[in-house]
């Protein structure tokens, strides 16, 4: 029977950019109830670090905790065009989240 605890851990990163730029034509009344024309140029970024560890104090029981950190930011810049307008309509939206959570969970089995 082991009886020496064992601790392992394991560090995840990652990184994702996401660019569009998109211009999108009018479709008539007629052709699914109309659409007015639009464009949209956004950019969005997400980062993550994710640290997890594991504790086996046994071979029936086990230990994990760690923590996960999540970053993001975007922004999203379009344009309707409505068509009798003269001006078109700016859309802007942007958005900063990020978060921090910690977890945890104990296993285990029954002799």
């Amino acid at each position: 029977m082991d009886s020496v605890a064992r601790l392992g851990a394991e560090i995840i990163a990652s990184w994702s950019e996401l660019k569009d730029d998109i211009d999108t034509p009018p479709v008539p009344p007629g052709e699914l109830d109309g659409q007015p024309a639009f464009t949209t140029v956004s950019n969005y970024q997400r980062g993550q670090l994710l640290w997890i560890n594991r504790l086996s104090a046994s071979a029936r029981s086990q230990l994990a905790f760690g923590f996960d950190l999540v970053g993001e930011t975007g922004r999203d810049d379009g344009i309707v065009d409505l068509g009798f307008v003269q001006l078109p309509i700016p859309m802007i939206c942007s958005a900063t989240p990020s978060r921090v959570s910690w977890n945890g969970a104990v296993t285990g089995q029954r002799a």
